[in-house]
């Protein structure tokens, strides 16, 4: 039996129908895709920052326990005061800023990880209410959308502040330079000896 032209028109239709829905989903498949690649690639990169501020913080760890025990090690030994006060003072002014530093990291990366969290939560509740019905939803998710805009500037700020401190160099700032010595006052002059009185 052959197909009539209404028929050969409808699968002619149908086919192409079918062959748009088949570019469709490879648009989709490909745009899924993407969004995975640039999600591990931001993933990567993340893992990459934390690496290397964990390395940099086991480094300063390292730096600051040297220093601690060189320190002890001139403390205990059997040299002169002054001797030891020579040798301390330059280690302990580099072990503070070590300190500092190392502090600052530590603070700045915890904060970091509670922001995270922060804006996890955040990202599921905006979901939540965005899939909720009903005027109070629309204004929770209102206040939702508004809390996470802030925790992810915060973030971003301080982010910026942990790079900074990163890249901070760590020398000690130079030593205030000594005082000049007062100049002595000048001596005053002795008064000329009184003429003696001439003979009568």
């Amino acid at each position: 039996m052959i197909p009539s032209a209404e028929e050969l028109k409808e699968t002619r239709r149908k086919a192409e129908e079918a062959k748009a829905k088949e570019a469709e989903l490879t648009k989709k498949v490909e745009e899924a895709e993407k969004k995975v690649t640039e999600a591990k690639q931001k993933l990567d990169a993340e893992r990459a920052k934390e690496v290397a501020l964990q390395a940099k913080i086991a480094e300063l760890e390292n730096q600051v326990h040297r220093l601690e025990t060189e320190l002890k090690e001139i403390d205990e030994s059997d040299s002169e005061d002054y001797v030891k006060e020579g040798l301390r003072v330059p280690l302990q002014s580099e072990l503070d800023v070590k300190q500092a530093k190392l502090s600052k990291l530590e603070e700045l990366s915890d904060k970091i990880d509670e922001l995270d969290a922060e804006i996890a939560k955040l990202e599921k509740d905006v979901e939540d209410f965005k899939n909720s019905d009903g005027e109070q939803a629309e204004q929770y998710l209102v206040a939702a959308k508004k809390d996470l805009d802030a925790k992810k500037a915060e973030l971003e700020n301080t982010e910026a502040d942990l790079k900074k401190a990163v890249d901070e160099p760590e020398t000690p700032a130079p030593a205030p330079a000594p005082k000049p010595a007062p100049a002595p006052a000048p001596t005053p002059e002795a008064p000329a000896p009184a003429p003696k009185p001439a003979p009568a």
